[in-house]
């Protein structure tokens, strides 16, 4: 599944992986923030490169993410609707918060597109805010 990849390039440090469960353009919405869009790939290497520093500052050890909902768009996208836990071996690091993932088909794989998540786990991952 395309949130066990993208958990795994980012708890293991494999960008490739990242790349590839990413499709460009990808807009990141915080709730009450500004959207960021990434249009390249050293944009996408530098929100990865921020998101890892933050993951290792907090020695997160996993991502899980509970689905809640999946809804397909008018464009033939999917929409996922999910809780996202941040986990330190056993012990949560924050408590769950909703986040929407938008999907859309490259090729014959998934990727995300669009991401919707609370503000402070956004800029906690752009390294703007401790989480």
């Amino acid at each position: 599944m395309v949130g066990e990849r993208l958990t795994k390039a980012l708890v293991t440090g494999d960008f490739d992986i990242y790349r590839q469960v990413m499709a460009l353009p990808i807009t990141i919405e915080p709730r009450g923030g500004e959207p960021v869009t990434l249009t390249d790939i050293d944009a996408l290497q530098a929100d990865f490169d921020l998101y890892r520093m933050a993951i290792k500052a907090r020695r997160i050890t996993d991502i899980y993410r509970e689905i809640k909902e999946i809804n397909q768009t008018e464009e033939g996208h999917f929409e996922v609707v999910c809780d996202l836990h941040i986990l330190s071996h056993a012990e949560r690091v924050v408590e769950p918060f909703e986040s929407k993932m938008t999907l859309r088909k490259v090729g014959d794989d998934w990727r995300f597109c669009h991401i919707r998540s609370s503000l402070r786990h956004i800029q906690w991952t752009r390294g703007e805010a401790g989480l």
